[in-house]
């Protein structure tokens, strides 16, 4: 599944289809049926986009969050810090 590399249109986590909400600054907040909201950076979604180790690490990140109430901004450092 290629991308462009300013957004994604497929849920990392569940392959879903994803609804593009918002932009603030430099980061997209995104709608997942599954995983809610949740907003990545734009060098978040370069990253994603460019190499699948980070799609499936913000993959299981989304799935670990995904009941947290608090909309969560994903940035290049939850991308690059281990998974807890």
């Amino acid at each position: 599944m290629q991308e462009n590399n300013q957004t994604l249109s497929h849920c990392p986590a569940c392959g879903e289809n994803l609804e593009a909400q918002l932009i603030h600054g430099d980061s997209r907040i995104f709608v997942c049926p599954t995983h809610r909201r949740f907003g990545l950076s734009g060098t978040a979604i370069a990253m994603i986009n460019g190499n699948d180790h980070y799609r499936e690490i913000i993959g299981r990140r989304l799935d670990r969050d995904r009941n947290i109430e608090q909309e969560r901004v994903y940035t290049s450092d939850d991308l690059n810090a281990p998974i807890s």
